[in-house]
């Protein structure tokens, strides 16, 4: 790691790692007193702290997104066991396979989102996180209406 400063009014430079970045003056290596100091954080990296939090806020609007994502692929997989209207107009009701063709074609995408929002939870219990909370309650919503839409066309 190499640091560059200097008592100029203009920012110093420092190459953290494979990093290059400009920095204000007044920082300090050590931990950050207030949240306007800088530091390090436990990956060697120098930031600051307006900086490190940053990321944290983007990533509930990412896992939203991928909720919202998933939930369009599960109700596109999910049509190819829908009643067919006309079958249900002529009065033909056919359930041989439907079950077997529903579960088999949204299996993989339930198992990923339902593992990728129990880890969102634990990590929004266990850092009491409860902003992110409510994003993640927004995605539960998303996914209870993807499966109303679902089960809605199940029966004629």
């Amino acid at each position: 790691m190499v640091v560059i400063l200097s008592k100029a009014k203009d920012p110093c430079i420092c190459f953290c790692r494979s990093s290059c970045f400009q920095v204000t003056q007044g920082f300090s290596l050590g931990p950050p007193r207030n949240s306007h100091k800088s530091g390090f954080s436990p990956w060697g990296m120098l930031h600051t702290m307006s900086d490190s939090q940053q990321p944290a806020k983007k990533w509930p609007l990412v896992l939203l997104g991928l909720n919202a994502i998933g939930a369009g692929a599960y109700v596109l997989l999910a049509s190819r066991a829908w009643v067919i209207r006309q079958e249900c107009e002529a009065g033909i009701n056919s359930i041989t396979g439907e079950p077997l063709v529903w579960f088999i074609s949204i299996a993989p995408v339930i198992v990923v989102f339902f593992l990728l929002n129990v880890a969102w939870g634990t990590i929004i219990l266990k850092r009491h996180q409860w902003k992110t909370g409510h994003m993640w309650l927004v995605a539960a919503a998303i996914w209870i209406v993807a499966a109303i839409i679902d089960f809605s066309h199940h029966q004629c």
